[in-house]
């Protein structure tokens, strides 16, 4: 007879990472960012509803990007980010 070995359940983030896409960052104020490393893309989930159905609006000054806004369009929560050099503060 055969002797067959049980394997681990997949959690939700070894199944990500199996289909090449990992976490960037996680934290309860921001959107959480998630880098797909077959499609070489990125894209950003809403910490409150977890909805994948979100924006993001950028202000450029001189050029720069100064900030970024992104909104969930399903429960309307809203972050911003700005940029700026360390020796501006």
């Amino acid at each position: 007879m055969y002797e067959y070995k049980t394997l681990k359940p997949l959690t939700k983030q070894n199944t990500l990472m199996t289909n090449g896409i990992f976490t960037v960052d996680r934290d309860k104020k921001h959107f959480i960012q998630y880098n797909d490393y077959f499609e070489h893309s990125t894209f950003f989930q809403c910490p409150k509803c977890k909805s994948l159905n979100n924006e993001s609006e950028k202000a450029f000054g001189d050029n720069v990007l100064v900030i970024i806004v992104r909104s969930c369009e399903d429960c309307g929560y809203q972050h911003s980010v700005k940029l700026y050099k360390e020796d501006d503060e």
